[in-house]
């Protein structure tokens, strides 16, 4: 019994690998940087009381400190562009472009590669805007919010 498209080959393998090597580049600094204020907020309602809002505009300069973080490491390591061009080196260490069998593999890879550097931008901004916005309103009035939202539900 024969295969149609022959044996594998270990470079269509190696091409798509990386595949989640660039995926992850897209979203580890994000997911750091929503897990980690999400972890700040909620640490911070848990020190609230019912009439003691306190913690929350602490939390807000916190999650500010974390979008400014965000965004210079975004800035300095542009992960996404920088893990491209290493795979991209890795592909001529290889020499991937002059095997035939592998250019179904590397049409596949550099179209994932160019939607993901397409929207890391749109990506980096909306966090970053989002973690700004929610963490210069908690530190603004994030415990008059609270404490109308405690009264508006009857928490107190």
């Amino acid at each position: 019994m024969t295969k149609p498209n022959g044996p594998i080959n270990f470079l269509n393998l190696f091409i798509m690998g990386q595949v989640y090597f660039q995926l992850l580049a897209l979203l580890i600094a994000p997911l750091f940087a929503f897990s980690s204020s999400a972890i700040i907020l909620a640490t911070a309602w848990g020190f609230c009381t019912g009439t003691d809002f306190s913690p929350l505009p602490r939390a807000g300069t916190l999650i500010t400190g974390v979008a400014f973080l965000y965004v210079l490491v975004e800035e300095v390591w542009d992960l996404t562009t920088n893990v491209s061009a290493e795979i991209e080196a890795n592909f001529s260490f290889f020499d991937a472009d002059n095997d035939t069998e592998a250019q179904p593999a590397l049409e596949r890879y550099r179209a994932v590669a160019s939607w993901s550097m397409k929207t890391h931008r749109v990506f980096v901004r909306l966090l970053e805007a989002t973690l700004i916005i929610c963490g210069t309103i908690l530190s603004a009035v994030g415990d008059l919010i609270a404490l109308w939202i405690s009264r508006a539900l009857g928490i107190q």
